[in-house]
């Protein structure tokens, strides 16, 4: 008799509310008051709307600012100053609240005396080709920070021309401290204004002055995918025995190189010939 078939998957469990919310991104616009700012979440099972969100925050308790919010962002004060909160969300439709969403990093709120930073120096261009561009910088220390920690620079490749929130610009998030940076994803035979800018908790400094440069045309040897190495053809050791007629090889691939900055190489085609065959 043949065994008995096997039991049917579980089906997922069933969610109407709305899903999880990510983490809320903080900015002090004082030493008192924050603004959270969010991506909507997913939709529960029935595709209904969200209708608002609690805004909740965390130091030694945890307190809801606002039970009501309709909008993805919301500012509210009251916090002391260089003290340490985490923030987190609860959205709600018309079935009920989501699980509560992930909690933010712990964010520290600035002295009464602090700003944001200052306007960076003007970084300069090592290197530029038809799909990236080399930059260097001086990074912000003591008072140039604002009196409060740098949280991130950005370095920026505007196309020239292009409004600055524009898709076309390639922002790319750099870590405090770093002073140079391969921006990849540029277009080639195409005019940029590149420049940087740091954060701190009260949030983003004015760009710097902007380096113009124009990326190259970009050549044919560029466009093809890079030469690969020739396969290699070895025993494999592991599978001696198990197979049917005595002999094993394991065939190695080294993939082409990348090219910074530019499109990556999609897929190998594998060709091979039997010797003997026709």
């Amino acid at each position: 008799r043949p065994p008995p078939p096997p039991p049917s998957p579980s089906p997922p469990p069933y969610h109407a509310e709305p899903g999880r919310p990510a983490a809320p991104r903080v900015t002090a616009t004082s030493c008192h008051t924050v603004r959270l700012e969010w991506v909507e979440p997913s939709l529960g099972d029935e595709r209904l709307p969200v209708l608002d969100y609690a805004v909740i925050f965390v130091d030694a308790a945890t307190h809801v600012a606002s039970g009501s919010v309709a909008a993805t962002k919301f500012e509210f004060g009251g916090l002391k100053e260089q003290a340490e909160y985490r923030f987190q969300l609860r959205a709600h439709n018309a079935k009920g609240w989501s699980a509560a969403g992930e909690l933010s990093q712990p964010f520290k709120m600035p002295s009464c005396a602090a700003v944001k930073p200052q306007r960076m120096g003007k970084p300069s261009l090592s290197q530029l080709g038809s799909c990236s561009a080399h930059l260097k910088w001086a990074p912000l220390m003591g008072t140039a920070t604002g009196g409060a920690p740098l949280l991130s620079q950005e370095v920026r490749a505007q196309p020239h021309g292009v409004d600055f929130h524009s898709k076309e610009v390639v922002a790319t998030g750099v870590s405090v401290g770093v002073a140079e940076l391969e921006v990849a994803g540029l277009k080639a035979d195409t005019h940029y204004d590149f420049s940087v800018r740091s954060r701190n908790a009260l949030g983003w400094g004015e760009p710097s002055p902007i380096v113009s440069a124009q990326t190259t045309k970009r050549t044919s040897a560029e466009a093809a995918p890079s030469k690969p190495m020739p396969p290699t053809l070895s025993p494999d050791d592991a599978n001696v025995g198990n197979d049917t007629d005595g002999a094993c090889d394991m065939l190695s691939l080294s993939l082409p190189a990348l090219r910074s900055g530019c499109d990556h190489d999609d897929y190998l085609t594998l060709q091979w010939r039997v010797q003997g065959a026709a």
